[in-house]
């Protein structure tokens, strides 16, 4: 099951705003926000859909403990279509 239509239903019609999450502890590493945790891991349609959710062109450029913004997450996963979507 993709977490995307989840994700569509459960926080735009909730008034969610991306840039208003403060962090996530993952396993104790880099706090980082859902936008990085899907850079980090890949999750291309994730991506896709925060980047249309509000303040995602805020969470695009917030660095994480490491002083990483999600594309430079993608960068280093050598995740060229995540880079490309960050860049638009």
């Amino acid at each position: 099951m993709s977490v995307v239509p989840l994700l569509s239903w459960d926080l735009s019609s909730h008034g969610f705003d991306l840039s208003s999450v403060c962090c996530l502890p993952l396993d104790y590493g880099p706090m980082e926000t859902l936008l990085h945790f899907a850079a980090r891991h890949g999750l291309n349609n994730l991506a896709q859909h925060l980047l249309s959710l509000p303040g995602s062109s805020i969470a695009s450029v917030l660095p994480n403990m490491e002083g990483q913004v999600p594309i430079d997450i993608a960068r280093d996963n050598n995740n060229e279509g995540l880079v490309q979507l960050l860049t638009l």
